[in-house]
C-alpha cells in the first residue's frame, strides 16, 4: 500500500511562521463553504516519497535491507503552523502525529550520501545486471523493450529473480524531485528561517 505525502514551506517573519506558496482551488469533491482554498503542497502528493520519510524519521520501505536511523529528532507538526495550514490539517482531520517539520539547515545536513542496500524482485530476464550489489540500480543498462519495474521480494511473481543493489539517502529520497521546489525556498530567507511541515497518510 502506498502513501500520500503533503509538504508545505512556510518561512519565519521575524514574529511568526507564514505559509509560503500559493492558495488553489481544491479538489471537486471538497466541500467549498469549508475550504474554499486550500495551500499548494511543494510536490505532487501522488509521488511517492516513502523513501523521504524514512530518511528524515528512520525505518525502512519493503525494498530495503536493513533499518536506517532517523536523521532528524522525532517530532509531529508543531503547535504553531500558519493559518492556512491549520484551516488544511482540520478540514482533513490531519494529526500532528501524522507528520513533522524540518528547517532547510536541518535537511542539508543530512548525510546524503550514506549507502543503503536494497532487495527486489526482478523479471529474470535483467538479473544479470545485478551482479555487483554496490552498484546503483541499472537505469541506463535496462533493455529498452521491458518495463522497469521491480517487486517486493517478499510478493510473488513467476520469472522473477530476487536481486540487490545500492542506494544512497538521496536517490531514496528522491532528491531530484524535491530539489528543484526547494532551490526556490531558498530565495525566502537562510536556511533556518524556512521550514517544511509535512503530513503522510496510508
Amino acid at each position: 500500500m502506498s502513501a500520500s505525502t503533503f509538504l508545505f514551506a512556510e518561512v519565519f517573519d521575524s514574529t511568526r511562521w507564514r505559509f509560503a506558496g500559493d492558495m488553489v482551488e481544491p479538489e471537486c469533491w471538497v466541500d467549498r463553504d469549508q475550504l474554499p482554498r486550500e495551500p499548494s503542497c511543494l510536490v505532487d502528493p501522488g509521488i511517492p516519497l516513502r523513501g523521504l520519510t524514512v530518511v528524515l524519521t528512520g525505518g525502512k520501505t519493503p525494498h530495503m535491507v536493513s533499518t536506517v536511523e532517523a536523521s532528524l529528532p522525532s517530532r509531529a507538526v508543531p503547535a504553531h503552523i500558519s493559518t492556512e495550514l491549520r484551516d488544511w490539517a482540520s478540514y482533513y482531520e490531519a494529526s500532528p502525529e501524522e507528520g513533522g517539520w524540518f528547517t532547510l539547515a536541518e535537511f542539508d545536513a543530512i548525510a546524503w550520501d550514506t549507502r543503503v542496500r536494497m532487495r527486489a524482485k526482478v523479471d529474470r530476464r535483467v538479473k544479470h545486471l545485478f551482479a555487483d550489489p554496490e552498484a546503483p540500480f541499472p537505469y541506463s543498462e535496462w533493455p529498452s523493450g521491458l518495463p522497469i519495474s521491480y517487486a517486493a521480494p517478499q510478493d510473488f511473481h513467476e520469472q522473477t529473480q530476487i536481486v540487490e543493489w545500492t542506494e544512497t539517502y538521496r536517490e531514496l529520497a528522491q532528491r531530484s524531485v524535491l530539489d528543484p521546489a526547494l532551490s526556490l525556498l531558498r530565495q525566502h530567507g537562510a536556511p533556518d528561517a524556512v521550514r517544511i511541515v509535512w503530513w503522510q497518510f496510508w
